[in-house]
């Protein structure tokens, strides 16, 4: 569908949208004039010129965008970061985390917003290493400093604000403790007990299933086979009980709702086509259970990392991607005690290949 070019669209409708005092609104183009300053929704911005210049190789998408993304960062950081490196403003928090059980929401509205400090604090750390990877790509180096240097001062400051002595952050939310693991922010000597944190609180508490809203959603799967255990990622794909994918197939989805609990919440803001709580599983499709994933020294699939997750419990995995350099396939089956793993990569590329 050559879908880069309303991608770039998209950028450019953030663009046009900005204020002269930097601000962003939640929805470009601006129709509801929603600048709530929030957070997580305007850094879609710098979300999607990642996707764009990994995927596609396109680098003036970081070109363009970088003096708006560096205009909108300065904004939220001269009127909402607090002397202590807190980013102490966000909208919306996990938006549409799963109620306790199906039945907790059944007839409640889900247009609730539970504003995260945490959260908006995590993602401008995040934000900060981007931008000094876009900066580095330009030759900015003095800008390079600038956000290594804040990045590190947010990162002290959230550790000291959200971690607690028994080993999780914040009321130990399962997004509050993903993104610290996934965005590179727990210190090294605590990283073990985060991570059982979170393996505990998916496998014990939630019995096989994920608790996550949209923002904790987008890195869940990533984040567990990064770290070794795409078991667990497994299991929470497979689930068919409430909360997850299977859970919406079972009671007869054919597109992704809006709401874990689709089939029982209050119809004002409940979706039956909306693709946002896909989150991170797309992508964990290709790049973990495939391994087709584009190198970030060599962007646009001219080099391919290809490294599948050969995980138990599964049998195949037959994926192919279009990329600009050409066709993609990765194939693997079990069979008889062996693994048979098929690769084509297009004319003009290489590809690095992990057994």
């Amino acid at each position: 569908f050559d879908n880069a070019r309303i991608y770039k669209k998209m950028l450019n409708d953030i663009k046009l949208a900005q204020k002269s005092d930097g601000s962003l609104p939640d929805v470009a183009p601006d129709f509801w004039r929603y600048y709530s300053d929030n957070m997580t929704w305007p850094g879609v911005m710098l979300l999607i010129t990642d996707m764009l210049y990994t995927q596609t190789g396109d680098f003036s998408a970081v070109c363009e965008t970088y003096p708006v993304m560096h205009k909108w960062l300065l904004y939220m950081k001269e009127r909402f970061m607090t002397a202590d490196y807190i980013l102490n403003k966000d909208s919306y928090g996990d938006w549409c985390a799963p109620p306790l059980t199906i039945e907790e929401g059944r007839g409640i509205s889900a247009n609730q917003k539970f504003p995260s400090p945490l959260i908006s604090t995590a993602y401008y750390y995040h934000f900060t290493n981007m931008m000094a990877d876009y900066a580095l790509l330009q030759g900015k180096y003095e800008d390079v400093t600038y956000y290594r240097g804040l990045g590190e001062k947010l990162k002290r400051a959230f550790n000291n604000t959200y971690f607690n002595s028994d080993g999780y952050y914040g009321n130990g939310e399962l997004t509050a403790n993903l993104l610290p693991v996934y965005f590179g922010m727990v210190p090294a000597q605590d990283f073990d007990r985060v991570f059982k944190y979170v393996i505990n609180t998916i496998e014990v508490k939630n019995k096989g299933h994920l608790s996550t809203g949209v923002i904790g959603t987008q890195w869940l799967m990533r984040t567990l086979t990064r770290y070794g255990r795409t078991d667990v990622a497994l299991k929470i794909a497979n689930q068919k009980t409430y909360p997850g994918w299977g859970y919406m197939i079972e009671n007869g989805a054919t597109t992704i709702w809006e709401l874990w609990n689709g089939n029982t919440a209050a119809p004002d803001m409940n979706s039956q086509n909306h693709v946002m709580m896909v989150g991170d599983l797309m992508v964990w499709y290709y790049e973990c259970l495939a391994g087709i994933k584009a190198s970030k020294d060599k962007p646009g699939f001219k080099k391919i990392i290809m490294s599948p997750e050969f995980i138990k419990g599964l049998d195949f995995v037959n994926a192919s991607h279009h990329a600009l350099t050409g066709l993609i396939k990765s194939e693997w089956k079990r069979e008889k005690g062996k693994i048979y793993w098929k690769v084509s990569i297009p004319a003009n590329t290489s590809a690095e290949i992990y057994f």
